[in-house]
């Protein structure tokens, strides 16, 4: 197999310039972010770990009792070493999220010999938009997946014993930031098994030594996370863990996004701003169908040239990839939040692209043309999502919630009154997770009290359920 060239030779410097908005769209409004739970507990982790002195090897443990990694809290110790400005935290994790994607995307497209259009339309998905400027852990895992799929199929290509290395060394720093990543890393080792046998035996003694150096660096990690228990969710069905990882597309498209905003977010729009959203999410469903292309030209179909061979090889690594993923779900009964798709969507990637460039190469007289819609359709959506987010300074529903915009003011005003005032709230995020104001109060710095107030309420600044607007009042 053998690296191509795209048929039709494109600029570099309208894609990259696509690239570069898109990056600085992501940069753009940092408040707008959310700050529910997972994100102010990480931060607290690492105002104290830097303080400490230390470098933490365990991350957060979840509900099941799996131990996460500690990559996620390292970002954040090292951006903490930058700033305590929450709003340059969100914007310069989402422009090292962003470099790295892209960066990894490009090369990827680069070696399969597709149009670079199809980077930029991943980019524009509202899901990357979203991902990119959540202060959390897992997040971490859609950059590092297409970082080690790309030197992957780099080695597949160039047989270089660096790209293998490399590999194996993005594949550990997934796997210090979520285990869910197995299904991808055992993907990768089957194909290389099936496909580069050789290769693999003539760089045997690098990537031993490699990998022997890795685990021995991880050692600390890898203590604590195989001695932990983990329990399957008990009321999680077999049959939807299976299936879910099918839906590993949706990173790809618009929809979905009911998860985050709520049942009801798409009917309280104005119809200026939702019909022009349903139409970008009807086009961007045409993904599933070159999933399901892409998957039956992989299975079926001859190649006519070695590019081809290449993308539908690596077609059927996203397919093992995605089927591992629906063994894993079965058996840990996993299904419904799409953060679990977060090291596997890059199975649905290869996929897509796969069908997307056959379709480019097979119609010469429109280059380019289906990738560039893709991605106008995706950017207008993300557009569309961001600007009513601004708008309502987040939601009232529980995976988004009021936006560090809305909270930002209720901190600064806590950071300026006795440590031992009394909130009373009846915002339900406030009540669960008062953590979130806790973390911006350190970030802000206490200063004298210049209120006697022993009391703070806090409610919502208005009557209307798409507000997410808060009012602090001192008593």
């Amino acid at each position: 197999m053998a690296a191509s060239s795209v048929s039709d030779p494109e600029r570099r410097w309208p894609w990259r310039v696509a690239v570069l908005v898109l990056l600085v769209g992501w940069m753009a409004f940092p408040l707008d972010a959310p700050w529910i739970n997972d994100e102010p507990h990480l931060l607290l982790r690492a105002l104290d770990a830097n303080a400490a002195g230390e470098l933490p090897w365990l991350g957060l443990q979840s509900q099941r009792g799996t131990q996460y990694g500690p990559l996620g809290l390292w970002v954040d110790q090292l951006l903490l070493f930058v700033t305590h400005d929450i709003a340059w935290i969100v914007s310069l994790r989402a422009l090292l999220f962003g470099a790295v994607l892209a960066g990894s995307l490009a090369w990827l497209a680069r070696t399969l010999g597709v149009t670079r259009w199809l980077v930029v339309a991943t980019l524009a998905s509202p899901w990357m938009w979203f991902y990119a400027r959540l202060v959390w852990d897992n997040s971490w895992n859609i950059p590092l997946a297409a970082l080690t799929v790309a030197a992957y199929a780099s080695f597949v290509v160039h047989r270089r014993a660096s790209d293998l290395v490399l590999t194996a060394a993005t594949g550990t720093l997934m796997v210090l930031c979520h285990l869910m990543c197995g299904p991808l890393l055992l993907g990768i080792a089957f194909h290389a098994l099936w496909c580069r046998r050789g290769d693999l035996g003539r760089h045997a003694v690098k990537l031993a030594i490699a990998v022997a150096v890795l685990a021995v660096l991880s050692a600390p990690y890898w203590q604590t996370a195989l001695s932990g228990a983990f329990a399957p969710a008990e009321d999680g069905s077999i049959w939807k863990g299976a299936l879910y990882p099918l839906s590993a597309p949706r990173h790809l498209m618009a929809g979905g996004l009911s998860y985050v905003f709520g049942a009801d977010w798409l009917a309280a729009w104005p119809a200026l701003l939702r019909w022009p959203y349903l139409v970008c999410l009807a086009l961007s469903i045409s993904v599933a169908f070159w999933c399901i292309e892409g998957a039956l030209n992989a299975v079926t179909e001859p190649s006519r040239d070695e590019s081809e061979a290449l993308r539908r090889s690596l077609a059927r690594l996203g397919l093992v990839v995605i089927a591992l993923h629906c063994v894993v779900g079965g058996l840990t009964r996993t299904h419904g939040d799409p953060h679990h798709l977060n090291a596997t969507w890059i199975g649905a990637l290869l996929i897509v692209w796969s069908a997307v460039q056959s379709r480019i190469e097979k119609a010469p007289g429109r280059p380019r043309a289906l990738a560039v819609s893709l991605a106008i359709v995706l950017g207008v959506s993300t557009l569309l999502v961001a600007g009513r987010v601004h708008a309502t300074s987040g939601t009232r529903g529980p995976r988004y919630g009021p936006t560090l915009r809305a909270q930002l003011p209720v901190a600064r005003l806590l950071a300026r009154l006795p440590p031992n005032v009394r909130i009373e709230t009846d915002v339900p995020h406030i009540a669960t997770f008062p953590h979130a104001l806790q973390a911006l109060v350190r970030l802000e710095g206490r200063s004298t009290p210049t209120s006697t107030a022993q009391v703070v309420v806090i409610r919502w600044a208005s009557r209307d359920p798409l507000d997410a607007r808060l009012e602090p009042l001192p008593r």
